[in-house]
């Protein structure tokens, strides 16, 4: 924990001596360091020389200590957002104890993936990786594993510290234009304002904020932030262009549809730019164009070296086996754009949800209303801000985008998602939101400048009723409020799954308490003996909690007659550590192999033995059963 902390203090540290070096304020050098600092770790882990990180960041931060130093630099500019960082990030490192990982993905994937990586010197392989999949690249989670270099076990309430990170570390640019007051109250109760911002925004458009890993919320962060940046500096310079092309860069490979986001915001980025980039284009030197072209790059590029990862670590994509079966045959075009068969009943409900279901799941916005939204925030800033044209472009140009991503999502559920999934428009909110929040994200930034103009008798009433009325009516407050003592999962109703797992990670907590620490090394690997598959819960949730040690679920659902030889293949590994658990239920597949410890007596459930070099096992202690 001291050395989580400890470089979570360089990374404020190395964002104050930018606000100097390069004369930006907090709430714009922290997002740059934080996306800065994840891509490199996802370089040196990409070359398998994670260890060797620091010496990265550290000359960085020495870097920006020199020119923060020098004379001439600019003030200290950390102003009420840094101390409301502050303040909101202390309470959710003191609260997220309680929290727990309730959604599938989480536990099956992103938690799972996390512990994984910070635990390893490079990313897996296929037959190693927590997901055989290229459709989930790990650019969100690589700042976890920077800030877990020297502790490599990354507890529950670590990652949601980090995701709570991200999503605070991307909210500050909203809040960039509004300093320091003259009273001192004034400052307190703009502090407190603030920190309240930072927990509460993202529960205007997602229900996932404080309970899950799930990257399509900081993804859409991460996306406004970009576009933000790039209105915000109307003539950039060479930091402008590393936020937003790092944004871009990290978006890209943060899960497979980042790319198309990274697109966009590229295509958008190039409509708020023009008139600059046509400038450099025509008298710029080559220094410039360089510059320009390197940042225009950088996102495809980081593409790319996934996707080489991937087939060098022999991973593929849902969508290419989608493709290559035929999702998008001619067949499936032809009833998709006449309605017929299973399309008649889902596009219909697609549609209501695309016009009227909250993106919160509670009250607020749909994907249609925070589009309507935007457009009519971009007509207010028509009278207000002298670029208006190029913010309407850009707009319109998202808006297509986004209207045939809706289309393309809607055919998704049909050809690529399975039947009751596109019933129920599975997680249909998370894919949704991106573009359009991010859009209105853009137009919300835009507009805070021009907030001090409310500040009369006139306008004050009324704009304080509408925030008011935003936050009483626009917020899912049951997401907002999970880190309050006591009330995760207690205050709001959990679906199946969700309580599920919840009511199975408790149940488990004895059996995971009296497992010995080397089974956590990244050198061991322990074979579970159970009788279910191991897609069931309890075998998702051991290989959850010993990552990022291996696990291999010996079970006769999937090997039936060739659990012998699937043991044997085990047992020859190289693996420095090797544990046989013998679990509440798997002492039939224990005796089916005909498994005994060193004196000859029959392995016996929940119990852990040590396989020796010589492929004997030792009895290693009795664990607790579940509390079932």
């Amino acid at each position: 924990m001291l050395m989580y902390l400890a470089l979570l203090c360089l990374l404020a540290c190395l964002a104050g001596l930018l606000t100097r070096a390069i004369r930006a304020p907090f709430a714009q050098t922290l997002p740059l360091t934080l996306t800065g600092v994840s891509l490199a770790a996802y370089l040196f882990t990409g070359a398998g020389e994670k260890e060797w990180l620091p010496l990265f960041v550290l000359p960085a931060a020495a870097a920006a200590a020199f020119f923060a130093l020098r004379r001439g630099a600019g003030p200290l500019r950390l102003g009420p957002p840094f101390f409301a960082l502050l303040l909101a990030m202390g309470l959710t490192m003191a609260l997220s104890g309680q929290i727990q990982l309730t959604v599938f993905d989480d536990v099956a994937h992103w938690g799972l993936f996390t512990r994984q990586i910070s635990g390893m010197d490079q990313f897996p392989t296929a037959a190693q990786s927590a997901s055989a999949f290229s459709d989930y690249p790990p650019g969100l989670q690589m700042l976890t594993a920077f800030l877990h270099l020297y502790t490599p076990r990354v507890t529950v309430a670590a990652m949601i510290d980090t995701q709570m990170l991200w999503y605070m570390g991307l909210t500050l640019p909203l809040l960039a234009d509004f300093g320091w007051q003259k009273r001192w109250w004034s400052n307190l109760l703009l502090v407190g304002g603030e920190a309240a911002f930072l927990l509460v925004f993202p529960a205007f458009y997602t229900k996932y904020h404080q309970m899950s890993l799930v990257v399509e919320p900081v993804m859409t962060l991460l996306l406004g932030w970009a576009l933000l940046t790039a209105w915000r500096s109307p003539r950039p310079g060479l930091w402008d262009l590393a936020a937003v092309s790092g944004a871009l860069s990290l978006l890209a490979i943060s899960k497979s549809t980042g790319i198309l986001y990274a697109l966009s915001g590229m295509a958008a980025v190039m409509a708020l730019w023009a008139g600059p980039l046509r400038e450099t284009a025509r008298r710029g030197g080559p220094w410039a164009r360089l510059t320009a072209l390197g940042a225009a790059a950088a996102p495809p590029a980081f593409w790319l070296t996934w996707q080489v990862l991937c087939r060098l670590k022999g991973t593929s994509s849902y969508f290419t086996q989608d493709v290559s079966a035929g999702a998008f045959g001619p067949a499936n075009l032809l009833e998709f754009f006449t309605g017929g068969g299973q399309a008649g009943e889902v596009i219909p409900h697609y549609l209501q949800f695309f016009c009227f279901e909250p993106l919160n799941r509670t009250g607020g916005l749909s994907a249609l209303g925070a589009l309507l939204l935007f457009w009519a925030l971009v007509l207010a800033l028509r009278r207000l801000a002298p670029r208006r044209r190029a913010l309407t472009v850009a707009g319109a140009g998202l808006t297509v985008v986004f209207l045939a991503y809706a289309v393309m999502l809607c055919y998704s559920y049909l050809y690529l998602f399975d039947a009751d999934e596109a019933a129920q428009l599975a997680a249909y909110h998370r894919y949704i939101a991106p573009l359009p929040i991010a859009m209105l994200y853009l137009a919300l930034g835009a507009l805070a400048p021009f907030a001090a103009r409310l500040n009369t008798p006139r306008r004050r009433g009324l704009a304080l009723a509408c925030a008011a009325a935003a936050f009483a009516f626009g917020v899912n407050w049951t997401a907002a409020t999970e880190l309050v003592p006591g009330w995760f999962l207690q205050h709001r109703a959990p679906n199946v799954e969700e309580a599920n797992w919840a009511r199975e990670q408790t149940e488990m907590q004895p059996v995971f308490d009296s497992f010995v620490p080397e089974m956590y090394s990244r050198d061991a690997s322990t074979l579970v003996l159970t009788e279910g598959p191991q897609w069931a819960h309890d075998c998702r949730l051991y290989k959850f909690e010993l990552a990022p040690g291996g696990t291999l679920s010996l079970n006769p659902v999937e090997f039936g007659d060739d659990v012998a030889e699937k043991y044997a293949w085990w047992a020859a590994g190289g693996w420095p550590l090797k544990y046989v658990f013998c679990t509440w239920n798997g002492q039939t597949v224990a005796d089916v192999l005909a498994l005994t410890d060193a004196a000859g007596a029959p392995l016996r459930a929940n119990c852990l033995y040590r396989m020796e070099a010589d492929g004997s096992l030792v009895f290693e202690k009795e664990l607790a059963a579940p509390a079932r």
